[in-house]
């Protein structure tokens, strides 16, 4: 079995079998996952938007939330498989105090509402969410079934925790 990891600002799509993992501070992740075809992927960005208005034809950029979702689902699009049919997880999004915020409201808090937003928007919704916090987390999401593992730094279960729907 083959696995991927996903930087900060980068994006994968694909089909099982395999494994795609990421690790998250204050970044989010969103991962998508067709139960059908058992196709998915996970965009891994930085920061809500870039605060600028997109011209046509020109390139998006994953480090931004905006940009990483619709990168997304172009790739969704490119599969000739409906946006409808996939299911949404959201994942990271903490809030640590050592990192500068603008206007008070910590970077991990604008990724989780612009992540929510942009779902909002394209008429869909996350199945689970594990945002917030102040601890950073290991994902691991399973092409085959489309579980999501959650491992937590700093704390040392048993077995880590399996998102799914």
């Amino acid at each position: 079995m083959h696995s991927i990891f996903v930087m900060p600002g980068e994006i994968w799509f694909g089909p099982a079998p395999g494994r795609i993992h990421t690790l998250l501070g204050s970044c989010l992740a969103m991962t998508v996952w067709h139960p059908g075809q058992r196709v998915g992927g996970l965009c891994h960005f930085l920061l809500p938007t870039s605060g600028r208005a997109r011209q046509p034809g020109q390139l998006l950029n994953p480090r931004y939330g905006d940009d990483a979702m619709d990168a997304l689902l172009s790739y969704m699009q490119d599969a000739r498989l409906p946006a409808r049919e996939f299911e949404y997880k959201l994942f990271g999004g903490g809030s640590f105090m050592s990192l500068p915020r603008r206007n008070n409201t910590p970077v991990g808090v604008k990724n989780i509402a612009g992540a929510r937003g942009w779902l909002q928007r394209q008429g869909l919704s996350a199945t689970v969410e594990d945002v917030g916090g102040e601890e950073s987390r290991r994902i691991v999401l399973d092409l085959d079934t489309g579980a999501v593992w959650v491992h937590y730094a700093g704390i040392a279960p048993p077995a880590p925790t399996m998102m799914n729907d």
